[in-house]
């Protein structure tokens, strides 16, 4: 009767490790069946800059875009600070950004299949006196906020939609100085300005963006995007702490990318062939770019092995973006 019990109990870890598996590879296979989305800052300058404390009215609308991505469970959006990131290293402004066959290039090197572009074309408070009976002329202030975006397919750079939506709110008997006062010192991420007729108007035209692209994504497949391939090569000159690596910017390096550097110490061949079946290496140095050419880069030690040195012929390795 023991042994049974025991046979049961053991039957019952396996069965309840067997759910643990599964529930994770399904959580796994969820997040491999998103669709990976990188949002763009969005373009302001067909806004004229009203407001007069700090307010990154393209970031803000931007963020709101993307939580509203993220919550419809449909999508993996890439992080701000990684697509800034990137952008920062391709020396993109607002104007390079605007064009689908860069931004499809940018998406690329994200590793995403779309990529969202967007420009505001209205984000106002305007002010109107309307006849309410009784009361007679009455102040009512205006919020809109106009949003204009592009889907792109990153694989082709091909617009997949255009898109255009509004948000607009008012509010009788809230006059044009009270509803622009209370909007003093605000951030997005504020409950006042959530709460604020332009901020309703905001989310309103942001959410009927992510709307759309739910609708328009509706039969799109996932695909796998394939990592960037790997960017190897070696030492070609030590000098004056300067190191020379034999690949640049035709292979994708650019200034301020990190490489690890790495030394030989074993070759291990087969006894029967000769032929070397493993090369074992040691991590000596990390050099960070400073200088690219087409065929060559420079490099800075950022980071060096006691008692070790660089030499010609060291293997140097991009690392992966954090």
């Amino acid at each position: 009767m023991l042994k049974k019990r025991k046979w049961i109990a053991g039957l019952t870890v396996v069965f309840a490790l067997f759910l643990g598996a599964s529930f994770f590879l399904e959580i796994a296979n969820a997040a491999e069946k998103k669709i990976r989305i990188a949002v763009m800052p969005l373009d302001m300058r067909q806004i004229k800059h009203w407001w007069t404390w700090d307010l990154d009215v393209g970031e803000g609308i931007g963020e709101i875009i993307i939580t509203e991505l993220v919550n419809t469970g449909a999508f993996t959006v890439i992080e701000r600070a990684q697509l800034q990131k990137i952008l920062d290293e391709q020396q993109l402004g607002k104007e390079g950004i605007l064009d689908p066959t860069t931004a499809a290039r940018v998406g690329k090197v994200l590793g995403v299949q779309l990529i969202l572009l967007g420009t505001v074309t209205e984000f106002s408070l305007d002010a109107q006196k309307v006849s309410v009976p009784i009361l007679g002329k009455v102040d009512i202030t205006i919020a809109r906020c106009v949003i204009n975006a592009k889907m792109v397919n990153v694989e082709t750079a091909e617009i997949m939609a255009a898109m255009k939506r509004e948000g607009q709110f008012d509010r009788k008997g809230f006059a044009l100085g009270r509803a622009f006062g209370s909007l003093q010192g605000l951030s997005f991420n504020s409950r006042e300005f959530h709460d604020h007729i332009l901020g309703q108007a905001t989310e309103a035209a942001a959410k009927g963006i992510v709307e759309e692209v739910v609708e328009k994504t509706a039969d799109l497949e996932p695909i796998l995007v394939p990592e960037p391939a790997k960017i190897t090569g070696m030492v070609a000159d030590v000098s004056d702490g300067e190191i020379t690596i034999n690949v640049g910017s035709k292979k994708g390096v650019e200034v301020g990318d990190i490489f690890e550097v790495y030394r030989k110490i074993k070759e291990i061949k087969d006894p029967e062939t000769g032929e070397v079946i493993m090369v074992k290496k040691e991590k000596i140095a990390e050099i960070e770019i400073t200088e690219v050419v087409g065929s060559a880069s420079v490099a800075k030690i950022v980071l060096l092995a006691q008692d070790k040195e660089i030499q010609v012929l060291d293997e140097v390795v991009k690392q992966k973006r954090s």
